[in-house]
């Protein structure tokens, strides 16, 4: 049954035509169906969705004339199968416990094992299928239904096998859309199998039955959706019949034909390719179709802002020209990428947003910020095809010295290299508040330092601040911000000078 928005739409088609205001143009409109067996499809859908999009919750459902039929006239065999239909439809049958239906064991495959069942299910279906299969009444008025299209083709390649006859196979002919790339993603497109179309393989026998999947000739009764017997098979030619009595000339022949996805199928694993390089500097809002190959050197974990109404997340990424730009990911999108973006590994990046930063929110790091979504491609460089080497470990920082800090404002952020040679537990202020507990930091970062204080732990802190209690020539008091990041041992050849350094003065560190 067709949803709700697609009447809808019809009807002011009509009204616009007609150039009236009447429903559907003062034309005659008969719908059919019972809502409770053929309610719209929904993808993904539940019962209040499915509910929700029919005709029945349309705003027109009360202009409408309603007939009801009262007699059955398509199983007039077999009225208790009809009456056991009604019940469920007018919620009469009765529950058990969990409040599911009882469905009557007549109609019941029992399970055994997946390949034992379905043989007995062709066998109900189809009993004395090999003597038979020549009656084409026999053939059309059967049917299984599958509720995924998954299990369509397997069912379909089981049955086929237990036809007689010689068997006919059909091979598609999948072409890319850049002719150059056939040949390496060929086979990854004979595994795919899209909606409306063949599978890649279709095996055929005489006497099988097919369904026409496009409206070649509606004149002549082929119709999307229309059965047909097969006669014979020719290189580019099926010979059939049409199953039904209402069509004088029941001999049809289907041809070869070119048949187009009406959605062009982008693969991230592709796009990179197609997709031209760009450093982030030559990266603009202008720039279409870009893929940049960046590395993260920094990341936050997700904040709220002040208001509370905004989850977000920084981070910085460096091209291999180590040219650096701030990126934002925003609310859902952050648990969209919670597996990518691992700190110092190496992605391409297509497609992200590329804008000026807000008035007072510029950056120094790139005249423009960047904010990723889900339709931002991301692909680690490991997973492309084919793959690409990682960036080297980044050289670019901007640090502060100690010696410096007690000429820096309360409200200056700046960045710090630092051997980390001491530490203490977390103490409570009278309030029963830890001292040094700012956001999260102590739990995390804090717990990995004091595991690894005896290899002296090298630590990057990005973006930190002087503490009130100042600086002295004993120490230096700092604080984190909200948008703080600590990486501990960070893969800058600076970390590795300090490690070598800590190395010459351990003995005078133990002492």
């Amino acid at each position: 049954m067709a949803r709700k928005k697609m009447v809808e739409a019809f009807d002011l088609l009509l009204r616009d035509l007609m150039e009236t205001n009447t429903l559907f143009g003062g034309k005659i409109i008969v719908f059919s169906g019972d809502f409770r067996q053929t309610l719209p499809v929904v993808r993904s859908g539940k019962k209040k969705d499915f509910i929700r999009e029919s005709l029945l919750c349309s705003k027109i459902w009360n202009q409408l004339e309603k007939l009801q039929l009262s007699k059955n006239m398509c199983a007039t065999k077999d009225p208790e199968f009809c009456e056991y239909l009604m019940r469920i439809g007018d919620g009469k049958e009765k529950t058990n416990d969990h409040r599911k239906i009882q469905i009557p064991h007549s109609l019941i495959i029992p399970f055994t094992s997946e390949k034992e069942s379905l043989n007995l299910l062709f066998r109900n279906t189809y009993p004395n299928l090999y003597t038979c299969c020549t009656k084409t009444s026999f053939i059309t008025s059967r049917a299984i239904l599958t509720n995924k299209n998954d299990f369509v083709d397997e069912i379909n390649d089981m049955l086929i096998s237990q036809f007689p006859n010689t068997e006919k196979v059909y091979i598609a002919i999948d072409e890319t859309i850049d002719p150059k790339d056939q040949s390496e993603y060929e086979d990854f497109l004979h595994t795919l199998n899209p909606t409306g179309l063949p599978p890649y393989k279709l095996t055929l026998k005489k006497n099988c039955p097919i369904m026409l999947l496009r409206n070649l000739n509606p004149c002549e009764g082929l119709c999307n959706g229309t059965c047909l017997i097969c006669n014979d098979f020719k290189p580019h030619v099926i010979s059939a019949t049409i199953s039904s009595v209402y069509v004088y000339y029941n001999i049809a022949f289907i041809i070869h034909l070119h048949l187009v996805y009406p959605l062009i199928m982008y693969f991230n694993c592709r796009y990179f390719n197609m997709a031209q390089r760009y450093t982030i500097n030559m990266i603009t809002p202008d720039t279409k179709d870009w893929t940049c190959k960046i590395q993260v050197v920094d990341k936050s974990r997700p904040r709220d802002n002040k208001d509370k109404t905004t989850k977000y997340q920084v981070l910085v990424l460096q091209d291999e020209e180590e040219n650096q730009v701030q990126t934002t990911i925003f609310n859902t999108d952050i648990t969209y990428f919670e597996k990518e973006f691992a700190p110092f590994k190496t992605y391409l990046v297509s497609v992200a947003h590329v804008k000026l930063p807000p008035l007072g929110y510029e950056n120094p790091l790139n005249k423009f910020i960047w904010t990723l979504d889900k339709n931002t491609i991301v692909e680690p460089v490991e997973e492309v095809k084919p793959p690409e080497d990682p960036l080297p470990p980044p050289t670019r920082l901007t640090l502060t010295t100690f010696n410096t800090f007690e000429y820096q404002s309360k409200e200056f952020e700046f960045d710090v290299l630092a051997i980390v040679i001491n530490g203490s537990p977390s103490t409570k202020t009278a309030t029963e508040k830890r001292i040094q507990e700012f956001i999260d930091f102590i739990d995390h970062e804090g717990v990995k330092l004091f595991n690894q204080l005896h290899d002296y732990p090298i630590i990057l802190v990005r973006r930190i601040g002087k503490s009130s209690s100042g600086t002295s020539n004993r120490f230096v008091g700092l604080t984190s911000k909200f948008n703080t990041t600590i990486e501990i041992n960070p893969p800058y050849p600076q970390a590795a000078k300090l490690r070598t350094w800590i190395k010459t003065i351990e003995t005078k560190l133990v002492a």
